[in-house]
């Protein structure tokens, strides 16, 4: 809400989510500060699709907690929204020409 409202702070919200560590300030002015830096942007999920997320990544063996599905989840609901726009599909930056082998790894 902060980056759309265009303020220059994190602005106290009180989670409408089951994932409640989104809530968490911990951080939140050097997050905001970057991504309005970088020109970048901040996105939303539904409880349904954070849950879809959750689902999605424990059927490849990782198991997280609700805010930690968030980002996936938006990144979905993200990936949906533009290539519907467009009439394509969505490519992973680590997919693209140029990036062969430096697709990003979680193994220990």
């Amino acid at each position: 809400q902060s980056l759309r409202n265009g303020l220059g702070y994190l602005a106290p919200v009180e989670p409408a989510t089951f994932a409640i560590s989104i809530g968490d300030p911990t951080g939140s002015e050097a997050i905001l500060t970057a991504v309005g830096a970088s020109g970048g942007d901040a996105w939303e999920a539904s409880d349904t699709e954070i849950l879809d997320a959750m689902a999605l990544l424990g059927s490849h063996g990782i198991c997280v907690e609700g805010a930690s599905a968030a980002p996936v989840a938006a990144l979905r609901r993200q990936a949906r929204r533009r290539g519907a726009e467009a009439g394509r599909g969505w490519v992973p930056g680590w997919a693209k020409p140029g990036w062969a082998g430096r697709r990003p790894s979680c193994a220990a």
